[in-house]
Formats: structure tokens, C-alpha cells, sequence
């Protein structure tokens, strides 16, 4: 039975039943699959996203690419992608998670312990699975090799609330919202906000800003099958105010990258990004600044050589950056640089936000006088009139450097 990915602007969870005692549970991360889960039935599962189909046969084995992965003896399993396609995690329940490369289908790591690993989640370096009745562990996304861990971790496992925030029930009186990137816990929150009375919690998922939960309980016999009750209802956190405080901490901690991986920046993130300098403020809301994604690698070298050429160099001046947005403004439609300038802010910090790199290149205003930056102003079907403002070189980063003393002396407070 193939599981057809879709594309969804934010996370959600989904359960498609497969049949009376079977369900497929997934989670999705910016649009895109962060972990499928499958209970007591063995399907075909496609990630169309990232070239990578896991063939299921013969009930107990996993396959993948028609690969021999492992046996396993119970019927709860997971699998995961990471955000730049590199990797494929398998989580089983008696044989620990392995890690293989999507490219070469060759195992790159698996963990040490292998029985009782319920849940798995993928970051941009690293992957949270939960231990059975042991603990949360931090692996690195490159080795498995444990970076941090947290107790304790009972049965119920997590819930991831977005890309970077997880909710689970530690113990029997609180759950917690916890980061994903370093397992500090964010809220604590009473058991007693969630509902009692033998209902069992097996949903807690983000919704319009709002933390709700899905809970059921077997309402007993009816018409000679179970009769199971559903409820939903909203949990009071101050998971908002967390929010906030990490979009200030986006701001804070991007840094211009100048080393880049080879991986292309994936569909789902670059529409992300291009959404946030859609939303970039301009003077009288005019809205006269056109972006260009180019990903195309004989047009990215090509605007290469062509940028290198006003410095009267040779080299790479977009640092290996796989891809590269052009912002381009009417001269016409003033004031053009200035709102062309805040589109390119809006595009560096939402990069930073969603895990990838960036850089503002400068000489697009020169590129784009020339005839050949003209005619390849006409061949994307805009006016040759445009003026470069500048490049926003897009990648997976490849570095991370450490931000620079701030000068003193740039504030006045009248």
C-alpha cells in the first residue's frame, strides 16, 4: 500500500488507518516527512522528497532500496529523513536505529543500545530518540555518538510541536515542552490539564498557535466490537512566549557563512525563505522588488563569472553556495534599494531560521548593467531595465563561525 508524501506549509500529524487493528501515524516538519511511524501492519512507504523508498516484505523485514536492514519481532518501527535528504534514520524496537546514506545506501552508524528506541526526531545536526523507560538521548547526526541525555523518560515517548520544540510526559505528574536542539526543558506542565479518567494521551501537536492534545479510551463493547472514545481539547502553555524569545534569538545568532556544502537547497525550504522576503517591509507597501531563486548550476556559474569579472578576479565569489537569490528592483519605483535592501534582510534571517546558511554578495548592480546580465534579465521574462540590488547565497553551512565583538559607541538614547 504506497504512502503518496504531500506537501503541507507547517507541522501536522496525521493517522490513516490501514486497517481494524492497524494505523500509519506521520509527522510532518515544514513540509516535509519527519518521521513515519507504523503499527502492527507492514506497508509500501515512497519519500518522494528525498529519492528514498523503503520496501517493507515479508511482515517482519525491512527493506530499503532492496537492502536487507534487520528482523524485527514487534510491530512498532519508525522512520525519519534528515532536512538536507543526506540521511535515512530506521528506528526498530528490538535491533536499535540505524543511519545510512541516501546516495550510496551504505550504513553509516547504528546506536550502541539496541532495544527499546520508541521515538526518533531529526534537527539539522543532530537526531532525539527516546530510550524505553530509560531516557531522551541526543545523538550526533554524523556518528550516533550520545551528546547529551535526559531523566527520566517514561513509555509515552514525545511529541514533536514544530521543528525545534518536543512535548512528553517525563513523569506521572507533569509533562514537558522541551528543545529539541539541546533538551532544555522550556515548560513544565501538570498532568492535571490533560484528561483523566483512564483516557490515554496518544496525540499532542500544535494548531493555529495552540497546544492540543487527542486522547481516547475504550468506551467497551458495542454491536460486539470496542466502542473507542475521542476527545480533543487545548492545554494552556506559555509556548508562545517561548517562540518569541526564539525568533529574537534567530536574529541574534545569524551569522554570514562562507563555506558550503555540496547538498541543493530542497524545494520546501527555499519556498520559505522566498515567502519571508515576499513579507519584507516596503516603502508605501509599493512591493517593486522582484527575487530570482537560481539553482541552476550552468546560470549560478555563469552569474559567477560574471560577478568575479567586476572585481577583475577569477575564483568563486558565492563560496560554493549551491544556490543564489538575486533581489532586483524598478529604478522607476522609488525608493528601490532601500526596500530592496529589507527583502534581503527578511531572506538571510529566515535562511538562518530554517537551518541553512547565507551571505549578501554584492555587485548585482554591476551584473545586471552589462548586455550579458541584461539578456539574462530577458531570458527569465523580466525587463532588462531592472537593477541589481543584491545576492543572497543560499546553502547547507559548512562552518560555524563565532560572532564578533559588537562595537561600542552605535547606540543613542535620546
Amino acid at each position: 500500500m504506497p504512502f503518496n508524501n504531500q506537501t503541507h506549509p507547517a507541522m501536522f500529524w496525521e493517522q490513516s488507518l490501514l486497517g481494524e487493528d492497524s494505523c500509519l501515524t506521520t509527522t510532518y516538519v515544514s513540509g516535509a516527512i519527519a518521521q513515519v511511524r507504523v503499527v502492527r501492519h507492514y506497508p509500501l512507504i515512497e519519500n518522494e522528497n528525498s529519492d528514498v523508498e523503503v520496501l517493507f516484505r515479508d511482515g517482519s523485514h525491512y527493506k530499503w532500496n532492496n537492502k536487507h536492514v534487520c528482523t524485527a519481532y514487534n510491530s512498532s518501527f519508525g522512520i525519519s529523513v534528515s532536512k538536507d535528504g543526506r540521511f535515512l534514520f530506521v528506528q526498530t524496537w528490538d535491533k536499535g536505529m540505524f543511519c545510512y546514506d541516501t546516495k550510496t545506501g551504505t550504513q553509516v552508524w547504528r546506536t550502541k543500545r539496541r532495544f527499546g528506541i520508541t521515538n526518533i526526531f531529526v534537527n539539522e545536526t543532530s537526531v532525539l530518540v527516546h530510550q524505553h523507560e530509560k531516557a531522551l538521548q541526543l545523538l550526533d547526526i554524523e556518528t550516533g555518538e550520545v551528546m547529551k541525555e535526559k531523566k527520566p523518560a517514561r513509555d509515552w515517548g514525545f511529541h514533536p510541536l514544530d521543528d525545534r520544540h518536543l512535548i512528553c510526559q517525563t513523569c506521572a505528574k507533569h509533562w514537558e515542552i522541551i528543545r529539541a536542539e539541546d533538551l532544555e526543558t522550556v515548560e513544565i506542565i501538570p498532568s492535571k490539564k490533560f484528561p483523566g479518567d483512564r483516557w490515554c494521551v496518544r496525540n499532542v501537536y500544535l494548531e493555529e498557535g495552540k497546544v492540543k492534545y487527542e486522547a481516547f479510551r475504550d468506551g467497551g463493547m458495542k454491536d460486539g466490537k470496542h466502542n473507542v472514545e475521542i476527545k480533543h481539547g487545548i492545554i494552556e502553555t506559555h509556548y508562545q512566549e517561548e517562540k518569541q524569545m526564539e525568533a529574537m534569538k534567530n536574529l541574534l545568532e545569524r551569522r554570514s557563512i562562507r563555506k558550503y556544502r555540496e547538498t541543493q537547497v530542497p524545494d520546501e525550504l527555499l519556498d520559505q525563505v522566498l515567502e519571508a522576503g515576499l513579507y519584507a517591509p516596503t516603502g508605501m507597501n509599493r512591493q517593486n522588488v522582484v527575487m530570482v531563486a537560481v539553482r541552476d548550476k550552468e546560470t549560478r556559474d555563469q552569474m559567477m563569472r560574471m560577478n568575479a569579472a567586476v572585481m577583475g578576479r577569477e575564483g568563486d565569489p558565492f563560496y560554493g553556495a549551491p544556490c543564489v537569490i538575486v533581489v532586483l528592483g524598478d529604478p522607476e519605483n522609488y525608493p528601490v534599494v532601500e526596500n530592496g535592501s529589507l527583502v534581503l534582510g527578511n531572506l538571510m534571517n529566515a535562511a538562518h531560521a530554517v537551518g541553512l546558511g547565507s551571505c549578501w554578495i554584492h555587485r548585482a548592480k554591476q551584473t545586471f548593467e552589462t548586455e550579458e546580465g541584461k539578456a539574462l534579465l530577458r531570458s527569465w521574462g523580466l525587463k532588462d531595465t531592472l537593477v541589481g540590488i543584491g545576492n543572497c547565497i543560499l546553502g547547507y553551512p559548512d562552518e560555524a563561525p563565532e560572532a564578533r565583538p559588537r562595537l561600542e559607541g552605535r547606540i543613542v538614547k535620546i
